[in-house]
């Protein structure tokens, strides 16, 4: 099964997710997107929360005062190995527009929780490369 995510579903989640964002204890100053599917979502939320975006890890570590300014963006927590892998996670706010039930990283902030079935199609994705990378798995 895929889920076709779309523009409208995004646009609708991201005021969620701003929302949720507001209420931390911890206000971010900074926005790293993890790339590729991060991305989108972090220029998104950059421009709506008027943060900077960095590109950088290591630089945007260094320009925040304390770990929890900085928010890690990603569109979803699959099997949670990336988020896992790459930071010292939970120094940082972590967020999510998907986070799979089966996880083994649970983001700070998350919006959708699926089943370990359904494969998401993100706007910013090309749906014909999804379902012969899906109908491979």
């Amino acid at each position: 099964m895929i889920i076709f995510y779309t523009w409208e579903e995004f646009e609708k989640d991201i005021q969620r997710m701003i929302t949720k964002i507001k209420k931390q204890k911890v206000q971010p100053t900074a926005i790293y997107g993890i790339p590729n599917g991060g991305l989108p979502l972090a220029v998104t939320l950059s421009n709506h929360l008027k943060i900077p975006m960095y590109l950088n890890f290591e630089e945007v570590v260094q320009q925040v005062r304390i770990p929890k300014e900085l928010l890690i963006i990603d569109d979803i927590s699959d099997s949670g190995v990336t988020l896992l892998k790459l930071f010292c996670i939970n120094l940082f706010t972590t967020a999510t527009l998907f986070i799979r039930e089966t996880t083994k990283f649970k983001p700070n902030i998350s919006i959708i929780t699926i089943s370990k079935d359904p494969w998401v199609c993100f706007p910013w994705e090309d749906k014909n490369v999804v379902d012969k990378k899906r109908t491979r798995t």
